[in-house]
C-alpha cells in the first residue's frame, strides 16, 4: 500500500504510461494527520485507483515494440572492420563465425571485387536469429548486405520481397540473399556464376 501527496504530481492520460505504472493501489489523502488517534473523517478525501484493464495503446502495438527492441543485442560479434559498410550475414549454429574452409573460399569471392575483410562485417546470424533488419541497420549503418545460407522464413528477411541470388533494395538497403551456403555454391560452378553476376550488379562491377 502506498500513500502519496497529490498536489504536486502532473497528470497523464498517456496509456502506456498508465499500464506501466498503476500497478499498485494508490491513496490520495487531502490532509495528513500522523495522529493514529484522530479518527475525524471528514477532514479527509480517499481516492482509491485500482489497476487498469485491458487499456489500449494509442498505436495498438506500442508495448510489442517496446518487447522487441529490449530483445535486440547491443553488442554484435563478427568478423572484419566494416570499413566499407558491407554486412554479410551466415549460418554456422556450430561455429562462433565461419568454419576455415568456406572464409577461405569468401575471401576469394570477396577478393574480386577489390575488398578485403576489413571493408566487411561478417556476423554468424545463427547467433542472433531474432534480429530484423532494421536492427542490422542500425547497429551497421550497412549499405549492403549479403546473405549466405540463412533460411527465408529468418527475422532479418521479415516483410521483406525477395528473390534469391537478386538484388533487392529495402528499407535503403541494397540486399542479396543467397540461400545455399559458402560451401555449396563453391562446389557448384553454376551457382558460382549466378552469385558472380548478382555481385556485379550490387558493387557496380563492370
Amino acid at each position: 500500500m502506498y500513500f502519496c501527496n497529490m498536489e504536486n504530481l502532473k497528470v497523464t492520460n498517456e496509456a502506456t504510461a498508465l499500464v506501466t505504472l498503476l500497478t499498485e493501489t494508490l491513496y490520495k489523502v487531502d490532509n495528513w494527520n500522523t495522529d493514529s488517534g484522530n479518527n475525524d473523517t471528514d477532514k479527509q478525501s480517499v481516492v482509491v485507483v485500482s489497476e487498469p484493464e485491458n487499456i489500449s495503446t494509442p498505436a495498438g502495438n506500442s508495448t510489442q515494440v517496446v518487447q522487441e527492441q529490449a530483445s535486440t543485442p547491443t553488442y554484435f560479434d563478427y568478423l572484419g572492420e566494416n570499413n566499407k559498410y558491407v554486412l554479410v550475414l551466415v549460418n554456422y549454429p556450430d561455429s562462433k563465425h565461419i568454419t576455415d574452409k568456406d572464409k577461405e573460399f569468401f575471401l576469394k569471392v570477396i577478393s574480386a571485387l577489390k575488398l578485403t575483410i576489413e571493408d566487411v562485417a561478417v556476423l554468424n546470424y545463427a547467433h542472433y536469429a531474432s534480429t530484423d533488419i532494421n536492427a542490422l541497420k542500425e547497429y551497421f549503418s550497412c549499405s549492403r548486405i549479403i546473405t549466405f545460407g540463412v533460411p527465408q522464413s529468418s527475422a532479418v528477411f521479415r516483410n521483406v520481397n525477395m528473390q534469391d541470388y537478386s538484388v533487392t533494395n529495402v528499407y535503403g538497403i541494397s540486399l542479396l540473399p543467397a540461400s545455399d551456403t559458402l560451401r555449396i555454391i563453391e562446389s557448384d560452378k553454376n551457382k558460382k556464376i549466378v552469385l558472380w553476376n548478382a555481385l556485379k550488379l550490387l558493387f557496380n562491377v563492370k
